[in-house]
Protein backbone atom coordinates (compact mmCIF):
# COMPACT_ATOMS: atom_id res chain seq x y z
CA UNK A 1 0.00 0.00 0.00
CA UNK A 2 1.27 3.61 -0.97
CA UNK A 3 1.18 5.99 1.86
CA UNK A 4 1.65 9.61 1.28
CA UNK A 5 3.82 11.20 3.60
CA UNK A 6 4.57 14.90 4.32
CA UNK A 7 7.02 14.75 7.31
CA UNK A 8 9.43 11.73 7.88
CA UNK A 9 9.94 10.81 11.11
CA UNK A 10 13.30 9.46 11.71
CA UNK A 11 14.38 7.44 14.24
CA UNK A 12 15.86 8.83 17.71
CA UNK A 13 19.17 7.20 18.48
CA UNK A 14 21.69 8.25 15.31
CA UNK A 15 24.03 11.02 15.03
CA UNK A 16 22.95 12.42 11.64
CA UNK A 17 20.15 12.98 9.79
CA UNK A 18 21.62 10.34 7.18
CA UNK A 19 22.40 7.54 9.03
CA UNK A 20 18.47 7.84 11.13
CA UNK A 21 17.28 7.79 7.20
CA UNK A 22 19.03 4.79 6.23
CA UNK A 23 17.38 3.20 9.51
CA UNK A 24 14.28 4.77 8.77
CA UNK A 25 13.91 2.69 5.05
CA UNK A 26 15.45 -0.71 7.05
CA UNK A 27 12.99 -0.74 9.76
CA UNK A 28 9.77 -2.82 9.98
CA UNK A 29 6.93 -1.88 12.05
CA UNK A 30 4.10 -4.38 12.87
CA UNK A 31 0.92 -2.89 11.48
CA UNK A 32 -1.40 -3.16 14.36
CA UNK A 33 -4.48 -4.07 12.23
CA UNK A 34 -2.42 -7.25 11.25
CA UNK A 35 0.18 -8.22 14.12
CA UNK A 36 1.80 -11.45 12.56
CA UNK A 37 2.69 -8.89 9.33
CA UNK A 38 5.73 -6.26 8.88
CA UNK A 39 6.27 -3.70 6.51
CA UNK A 40 9.35 -1.28 5.90
CA UNK A 41 9.16 1.99 4.55
CA UNK A 42 10.39 3.36 1.21
CA UNK A 43 10.40 6.26 -1.11
CA UNK A 44 8.30 5.74 -4.52
CA UNK A 45 9.39 9.28 -5.99
CA UNK A 46 11.75 12.14 -5.15
CA UNK A 47 9.14 14.65 -3.47
CA UNK A 48 10.29 18.41 -4.43
CA UNK A 49 10.71 19.12 -0.75
CA UNK A 50 11.53 17.15 2.44
CA UNK A 51 10.43 17.82 6.04
CA UNK A 52 12.48 15.29 8.46
CA UNK A 53 11.67 15.37 11.78
CA UNK A 54 13.75 13.54 14.59
CA UNK A 55 12.16 12.70 17.71
CA UNK A 56 13.35 13.87 20.74
CA UNK A 57 11.70 12.72 23.82
CA UNK A 58 11.15 9.01 24.86
CA UNK A 59 9.42 6.96 27.57
CA UNK A 60 11.29 5.17 30.01
CA UNK A 61 10.27 3.59 33.17
CA UNK A 62 7.26 5.75 33.19
CA UNK A 63 8.57 9.00 32.67
CA UNK A 64 9.05 11.38 29.80
CA UNK A 65 12.86 12.03 28.81
CA UNK A 66 14.53 14.29 26.33
CA UNK A 67 17.26 13.40 24.72
CA UNK A 68 20.17 15.91 24.20
CA UNK A 69 22.12 13.42 21.74
CA UNK A 70 23.79 16.30 18.59
CA UNK A 71 22.31 15.31 15.29
CA UNK A 72 24.58 16.69 11.89
CA UNK A 73 22.56 17.39 9.09
CA UNK A 74 23.98 18.06 5.50
CA UNK A 75 23.60 21.70 4.24
CA UNK A 76 22.83 19.35 0.62
CA UNK A 77 21.46 15.95 0.62
CA UNK A 78 21.45 14.32 -2.62
CA UNK A 79 19.85 10.85 -4.54
CA UNK A 80 17.25 10.52 -1.61
CA UNK A 81 15.94 7.29 -1.51
CA UNK A 82 17.71 6.40 -4.76
CA UNK A 83 16.30 9.02 -6.74
CA UNK A 84 18.43 11.66 -8.44
CA UNK A 85 18.17 15.55 -7.10
CA UNK A 86 19.57 17.02 -4.91
CA UNK A 87 17.66 19.24 -1.78
CA UNK A 88 19.24 22.05 -0.18
CA UNK A 89 18.23 23.03 3.64
CA UNK A 90 15.82 26.01 3.94
CA UNK A 91 15.38 26.21 7.75
CA UNK A 92 16.01 24.61 11.00
CA UNK A 93 13.39 24.24 13.39
CA UNK A 94 15.00 24.23 17.24
CA UNK A 95 13.53 22.64 20.68
CA UNK A 96 15.25 24.47 23.79
CA UNK A 97 14.06 23.13 27.36
CA UNK A 98 12.59 20.41 28.66
CA UNK A 99 10.82 16.96 27.43
CA UNK A 100 7.24 18.71 29.01
CA UNK A 101 7.94 22.51 28.13
CA UNK A 102 10.20 24.79 26.35
CA UNK A 103 10.66 27.18 23.46
CA UNK A 104 11.06 26.63 19.46
CA UNK A 105 13.27 29.29 17.59
CA UNK A 106 13.84 28.52 13.35
CA UNK A 107 16.09 29.55 10.98
CA UNK A 108 15.04 30.13 7.72
CA UNK A 109 16.19 30.86 4.37
CA UNK A 110 14.24 33.08 1.84
CA UNK A 111 15.92 33.83 -1.54
CA UNK A 112 19.72 33.75 -0.82
CA UNK A 113 19.43 35.56 2.94
CA UNK A 114 19.07 33.43 6.24
CA UNK A 115 17.27 34.98 9.40
CA UNK A 116 16.84 33.88 12.81
CA UNK A 117 13.34 33.83 14.15
CA UNK A 118 12.75 33.74 17.78
CA UNK A 119 8.81 34.47 18.72
CA UNK A 120 8.27 38.69 17.56
CA UNK A 121 12.33 38.93 16.68
CA UNK A 122 13.66 38.52 13.66
CA UNK A 123 17.09 39.09 12.88
CA UNK A 124 19.44 38.52 10.29
CA UNK A 125 21.58 35.53 10.09
CA UNK A 126 24.05 33.47 8.41
CA UNK A 127 24.40 29.79 7.10
CA UNK A 128 27.36 28.96 9.60
CA UNK A 129 25.22 30.04 12.51
CA UNK A 130 21.98 28.02 11.13
CA UNK A 131 24.24 24.84 10.54
CA UNK A 132 26.08 25.55 13.99
CA UNK A 133 22.96 24.33 15.66
CA UNK A 134 22.94 20.44 16.50
CA UNK A 135 21.00 20.15 19.55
Amino acid sequence: RIQTFRCLTLPIGYNSLQSAYAAFIQITTPDPRTPQMRHSYKLVYAPPVVLFSIPRNTWYNHHLNRSHREVSYPYTLEALGGFGGRYSLCAVVAHTGTAVRGHYTAYIKRNAAWYYCDDGLVRRSTLIEAMSLRR
